[in-house]
């Protein structure tokens, strides 16, 4: 009986972490191979788990928002809206 409260017990701070960030290590494959495919919903999804990995990997704190947020935003020409010719090269 024990052995089975054993197996059924809650893993270790530090096990979970790593069991977390693994199933949004996947989750995120999927939900960016969807935004690559053109669904565009699926970037928001793509975010919400980038937001979560920085969680658990600690750059949610406040003093990284706070570096964050005084960096500057170039929005003219941003990477990810850059246009692309036909054979799917990005052009600058």
């Amino acid at each position: 009986m024990q052995d089975i409260l054993d197996r059924r017990a809650p893993a270790a701070p530090t096990e979970y972490a790593a069991l977390q960030v693994s199933r949004l290590n996947e989750a995120l494959i999927v939900a960016y191979a969807a935004m690559g495919n053109g669904n565009l919903q699926a970037v928001q999804t793509v975010v919400k788990i980038v937001r979560e990995l920085d969680r658990y990997h600690g750059y949610a704190s406040p003093e990284l928002r706070e570096l964050l947020k005084a960096l500057p935003m170039r929005a003219e020409n941003p990477l990810a809206l850059a246009a692309r010719d036909t054979n799917g090269a990005t052009s600058h």
